[in-house]
């Protein structure tokens, strides 16, 4: 049997006999319920993923900079250089020092508590 529409003919569909065992689906018995699964929220874990976090953020800006002094010392101008290498000297003193420490702090901090959890 053909259906035909306005392009082209459509072959109808042949019913599908619910009654075949080979088609047929069992619904014999139903599910048991599955108790849904609980999990105690671990606030160390995203505190120890977090504190990773701020040790490679750090250590990406630590290195952003050192890499952006050395590009500015090797594109100096030939005329001011000793005035700019002056003002790039007194940046890296207010900026550089305490940068450094706070990478050392929170390093050590990470690799710290992970040597201690590590050892309980």
């Amino acid at each position: 049997m053909s259906v035909e529409t306005e392009n082209e003919p459509v072959e109808a569909i042949e019913e599908l006999d619910l009654e075949d065992s080979a088609n047929s689906v069992a619904f014999s018995r139903t599910p048991e319920p599955v108790a849904p699964v609980t999990k105690t929220y671990n606030h160390q874990q995203h505190q120890e993923s977090f504190r990773g976090w701020i040790a490679i953020l750090l250590i990406i800006l630590l290195a952003i900079i050192v890499i952006y002094c050395l590009c500015f010392l090797s594109n100096l101008p030939q005329t001011d250089a000793d005035k700019s290498l002056n003002n790039l000297i007194q940046i890296l003193q207010v900026v550089f020092g305490p940068l450094v420490t706070l990478v050392a702090t929170a390093v050590g901090y990470y690799f710290g508590a992970n040597s201690k959890s590590s050892n309980d």
